[in-house]
């Protein structure tokens, strides 16, 4: 079963540290689309683990084109940060016009699912990312989805990059990049 997320609702922004955090969470799909079943992987017992627990159990799944409903399980890191001034995307550059790419330091290899294993499912999954002036990945968006529990690995993984950041006028700035991550089998 592949499916999109046709519904999203945020955590409550007032449950945030004062310092990033995330919040993993493990949830159900049913066959109508609905989430069940969501519970939170860690922090366990923060506000914030409760409030991210809240908002998937409003989310909203439909199978893709050709699809047949079907339930499945899945997780999902969920990141909060402080507000800051302005709109999420204010002061988020992208490359060129004197913006520096970002550059990869530290990387980890995202796991395969088991369901995918099993399927010999292969591809690429394609994601957005903003790599925030200290070298953190966030705003973490999949914009080519590849299912079978392949996306929510490679945000997982991408969560835990570090990065050197973009640059502009030589000081570190916020850009939205696009990432790849390639999911084959040996």
């Amino acid at each position: 079963v592949h499916l999109s997320l046709s519904h999203y609702t945020s955590p409550d922004p007032a449950t945030c540290p004062d310092d990033p955090a995330d919040a993993i969470v493990t949830f159900r799909v049913e066959d109508d689309g609905t989430t069940s079943e969501a519970g939170s992987a860690g922090p366990i017992g923060s506000v914030m683990a409760a409030a991210a627990v809240s908002a998937v159990k409003t989310w909203r799944f439909q199978p893709l084109a050709g699809e047949q409903p079907g339930t499945i399980s899945g997780k999902v890191l969920l990141e909060c940060r402080p507000a800051r001034a302005g709109s999420a995307t204010a002061g988020v550059y992208r490359v060129g016009s004197g913006v520096s790419a970002p550059s990869v330091l530290f990387k980890v290899d995202p796991e395969y699912s088991e369901k995918a294993r099993q399927a010999k499912y292969q591809g690429t999954a394609v994601l957005s990312v903003v790599v925030d002036a200290s070298g953190r990945a966030g705003d973490i968006r999949v914009i080519k989805p590849l299912g079978m529990g392949l996306d929510e690995e490679a945000v997982l993984a991408v969560k835990q990059w570090r990065f050197r950041p973009a640059l502009k006028g030589g000081q570190p700035v916020d850009v939205r990049a696009t990432i790849e991550i390639n999911f084959k089998l040996l």
